[in-house]
């Protein structure tokens, strides 16, 4: 009886061992074979997360009996109850890491001890049709019509974005958007050598130039590249010095990284708001375990209130087979940390709204049908304008980028407005962040991967009508999923139809908000039509702030309607260039290239009804 008891104790002891949390689920990983498969790290290093009293007591007391070569403290923080909670990057002879993690994990005082895994950056190479379109779906000009407009200067929000750090002499970039750390060092920290700055002209930093270019960099040929000029960028490098290996980070350096600017040892005196991280640590693995050192380094950020933004990465591709259920040719991907629920990961959209077919985007479990998407946010990930250096020309040049590597750094930038515009010392949750860029406000299934379904991405507007809710302030914007254009440009309003009322452009076309008023081009017209006036004013004191007309396309009298008429006003002109109100109206083809004999045959037909003038600019 008692040898059945005991083997029933041991049984459960075993099992309790096997699904425990901590180190002990270690000893049952064949870390040798599945890393070497599925993920490589660092021959003889180790890093190890102790609790204690800050005094390095718990590495010192095991450094004799695993023959430690030596350690380096990575980053350290205390809790609430005042215990230490620090990461270390140990040096060893280890023969076999399953084992050493295992044995090392379950001494007193050690939460956890992890290869020191290498990742690698979140870019792509798939190819995707070049067009320039990121900077108008994030809603750029939205956002500095209404900071113009009402006056606003936001304050300064600081990015650390950690990558392969940044080419200070590319020329591309305002040293006012970066940090000065000391002394006029712009180029930010060294995460792999523990050094303040380091080679600029080291070939390895494009990734990271790429990454800051698509929130700072200066316009170029009068396209936008950089969506935030107001945020200050802190660099911080973490790659490899190795040509070769240029696109490889390893983990130690991440988490000194994220070291230097959170935590009791930190040696950034300044304050961070953002953290943007383009790269990932894939194990092909479900457990949320694993690389708890890296998630360890993120719960510090969270508890010092830095919103973390990560790449989803780039992988999984859905195809159909015969069931109508997706499968994957390489299968769905979960990389750290953007996979953590402390961090933001976020996923990459298309140009038509939809998921990007080379993001990453879901759990392991995908034989079910509804299961859910496992990452927070979706922003561009195709055609991405910005730089990219060309080894040919030994030079950086502008050009389209893809990948979530991309998409990253736009929400980072995206969610700096956002604290921009909040009262100093105002700190935001993910949930916030989140619920702001309404990810869950769609089904997160596999509906929408399957149908294509237009998602719901990161959108500067949104942080407008967050701002204006609370704020006395003005603003007029295209309604989501409308055909309405605001050229901010030339302060039209297009993308109209005839017989425009009131009611049809307020609830169909545009949302105001604060003080605004519609006027008709002629009171004794039923429509609006071409010269009707949107006007914003302060709702304080009714002060003018900005002015927007109304353009139908072929209405050249204002009545909101095409008619012979119409096709008269603009044959007249062509022919003796008799004057126009609004001569942009008559430009219904080819829009930009001025009224030709074209247009002219075009709006007669449609005046008969025998053709139609699209309203959307082509």
């Amino acid at each position: 009886m008692i040898r059945k008891v005991l083997s029933v104790l041991a049984i459960i002891i075993c099992l309790v061992m096997i699904f425990s949390t901590n180190g002990f689920a270690l000893e049952y990983v064949d870390f040798n074979q599945e890393i070497d498969v599925f993920c490589e790290y660092v021959k003889n290093e180790i890093i190890v997360v102790t609790h204690d009293d800050g005094n390095d007591e718990v590495i010192k007391d095991i450094f004799d009996k695993y023959n430690f070569k030596d350690y380096s403290l990575l980053m350290s923080d205390t809790d609430k109850n005042g215990a230490v909670k620090s990461i270390y990057l140990v040096h060893a002879e280890i023969e076999n890491m399953s084992k050493y993690c295992y044995s090392v994990s379950s001494e007193n005082g050690v939460y956890s001890a992890e290869p020191n895994y290498i990742g690698h950056f979140a870019d792509s190479t798939e190819e995707e049709v070049n067009t320039y379109w990121h900077v108008d779906h994030l809603g750029y000009k939205d956002m500095q019509a209404y900071l113009s407009e009402n006056n606003i200067t936001p304050r300064e929000i600081t990015i650390a974005v950690l990558d392969s750090g940044f080419d200070i002499n590319n020329g591309y970039f305002s040293m006012d958007n970066f940090v000065d750390i000391e002394n006029g060092l712009y180029h930010g920290y060294d995460a792999t050598g523990d050094t303040v700055g380091y080679n600029i002209y080291n070939p390895n930093v494009d990734h990271g130039t790429s990454v800051i270019s698509t929130i700072v960099c200066q316009p170029y040929n009068g396209r936008v590249v950089g969506i935030n000029p107001y945020v200050k960028i802190l660099p911080i490098r973490a790659n490899s010095s190795d040509p070769n290996e240029s696109d490889t980070v390893i983990l130690s350096s991440v988490i000194r990284g994220l070291g230097y600017i959170s935590g009791s040892n930190k040696i950034y005196q300044g304050e961070v708001d953002i953290v943007s991280l383009s790269l990932v640590f894939n194990l092909n693995n479900n457990n949320s375990n694993l690389i708890q050192c890296l998630k360890s380094s993120i719960d510090t950020l969270e508890d010092e209130d830095i919103l973390v933004f990560a790449a989803a990465g780039n992988y999984a591709a859905p195809v159909h087979n015969f069931t109508g259920l997706p499968q994957y040719d390489s299968g769905v991907v979960i990389n750290y940390p953007a996979a953590y629920d402390n961090g933001i990961g976020v996923m990459g959209s298309n140009v038509d709204g939809e998921i990007w077919q080379f993001s990453a985007f879901g759990t392991p479990d995908y034989e079910l049908y509804n299961d859910y998407l496992g990452y927070d946010i979706i922003a561009p990930a195709v055609s991405v304008f910005g730089l990219k250096y060309d080894k040919n020309l030994d030079d950086y040049e502008m050009t389209f980028l893809p990948g979530t590597s991309f998409a990253t750094p736009l929400s980072a930038a995206a969610a700096a407005y956002y604290l921009s515009l909040k009262p100093q010392g105002y700190t935001a949750t993910k949930d916030e962040i989140v619920s702001l860029f309404h990810a869950q406000s769609y089904s997160k299934t596999w509906n929408s991967i399957l149908y294509q379904d237009t998602i719901p991405t990161v959108d500067l507007t949104d942080i407008i009508k967050n701002h204006a809710a609370t704020q006395n302030t003005s603003y007029i914007l295209a309604r989501d999923s409308s055909t309405c254009i605001i050229d901010r440009s030339n302060h039209y309003i297009y993308g109209l139809s005839e017989s425009l009322t009131y009611s049809s452009l307020m609830n169909t076309y545009i949302e105001a908000s604060g003080g605004y008023t519609v006027s008709k081009y002629d009171n004794d017209y039923t429509y609006y039509g071409t010269g009707s006036k949107v006007r914003l004013t302060n709702p304080d004191n009714n002060s003018l702030l900005a002015e927007y007309t109304i353009i139908i396309f072929g209405d050249m009298d204002g009545d909101g309607l095409i008619r012979a008429t119409d096709a008269a006003i603009l044959h007249q002109h062509y022919m003796y260039s008799t004057n126009l109100s609004y001569p942009v109206a008559g430009d219904v083809i080819n829009f930009g290239d001025g009224i030709t004999l074209d247009d002219v045959y075009l709006l007669q037909d449609a005046a008969a009804g025998y053709a139609e003038i699209i309203q959307v600019p082509q």
